[in-house]
């Protein structure tokens, strides 16, 4: 009682909060809530990059958005207990109505096309015998250099090297309506895609000469390497050609179509007809240009889970979990079961549409 009267109300609040979540995870009732409740859905995680905590910080990766391989080893065994690992194609096959999904699906998916996702994400995956969906990028696969001159600008943002302001390559021009209610930092990418490959590549040269020796190889997928994984059995969908968001795009269509033409190549397969939203944003526009392109799926980054009743998928739009360190472990790199278990068996249902 000593200890907790010092502990400020604050965090005792979290201690209940978290002592809450471990009693209703090793009591049973969080995994009876989950085989009950989330008996006919899917839920679909969203990761991006995994790799060794201390390559992680060395590279200056994303800490958000960067899972260390010892938890991410971790997360697969709490997902081959709690649910039924499904492929792309399965969640294809249940949307067209093929054939049902199992009870508690749940398909892993990556967005970009990070090289890690090759030499970490991919052993475990194989080892633990996971599908796995990777939403690529293209114009990045044919470019050189260690460094995606999208993540220079985003490393420079989120480190305090630079601010939005002294990026800005053209602080005069205000852009499109949709650009301006961007995120500033979505617009910032935006408007360096607009610029000329060289000048780009010069006003970011300060900052990418301080990235480059921080990496232990390239940071993105070439074709090569993104065959690689689709001939290992990674299905493989399209994520944009320039990977701004759609809504930014005079036509999301072209970008899409570019995109999907590019994935074919590389994985020697049919065009692909899944996608996930670059940034995770879409309209009704993008959602028309689509469809009208034949995407059977379309993944969003709204953080529910997806209904299937009977096993069969309600909406050709699905909702994606995203994994962020933070929220499910207890201390460094060890996961917490309890809250991955709350983390995701209790998320709403994505409305179908």
């Amino acid at each position: 009682m000593t200890i907790m009267r010092n502990v400020p109300s604050f965090s005792k609040r979290i201690l209940k909060k978290e002592f809450a979540k471990t009693l209703a995870y090793r009591a049973g009732a969080l995994p009876a809530y989950h085989l009950l409740c989330n008996r006919d859905t899917l839920t679909v995680l969203m990761f991006h990059r995994v790799m060794p905590a201390a390559e992680r910080d060395s590279a200056g990766a994303d800490p958000l958005w960067t899972i260390s391989t010892e938890l991410f080893e971790a997360i697969l065994n709490f997902l081959a207990r709690h649910y039924n690992p499904v492929t792309l194609s399965d969640v294809l096959a249940s949307r067209i109505g093929r054939k049902a999904l199992p009870p508690r699906a749940v398909l892993v998916t990556f967005d970009d096309g990070w090289r890690d996702n090759l030499d970490y994400a991919y052993p475990l995956l194989r080892r633990f015998g996971m599908p796995a969906a990777l939403f690529a990028s293209t114009e990045i696969l044919d470019e050189k250099g260690l460094c995606w001159w999208q993540e220079v600008i985003l490393w420079a943002l989120r480190t305090g090297r630079r601010t939005v302001r002294e990026l800005d390559p053209d602080p005069g021009e205000n852009g499109t309506h949709a650009v301006a209610e961007m995120a500033p930092e979505l617009a910032l990418l935006v408007r360096y895609s607009k610029l000329e490959p060289s000048r780009r590549t010069e006003l970011l040269e300060p900052l990418a000469s301080e990235l480059e020796p921080r990496q232990f190889r390239a940071q993105m997928l070439d074709s090569d390497s993104l065959s690689e994984l689709a001939a290992a059995g990674v299905e493989i969908g399209v994520h944009g050609a320039t990977h701004l968001p759609l809504t930014s795009l005079a036509d999301p269509a072209d970008d899409l179509a570019r995109s999907r033409a590019k994935i074919a190549l590389c994985s020697k397969m049919a065009q692909p007809v899944s996608l996930s939203f670059p940034h995770g944003r879409y309209d009704q526009r993008v959602l028309d240009a689509a469809r009208q392109l034949g995407f059977k799926l379309m993944f969003s980054s709204e953080s529910v889970v997806n209904p299937c009743p009977g096993g069969w998928l309600a909406s050709d739009i699905l909702g994606r979990i995203p994994i962020y360190a933070d929220a499910v472990v207890w201390s460094g790199e060890q996961l917490s079961a309890p809250k991955l278990a709350a983390w995701l068996f209790r998320r709403s249902l994505r409305l179908t549409s």
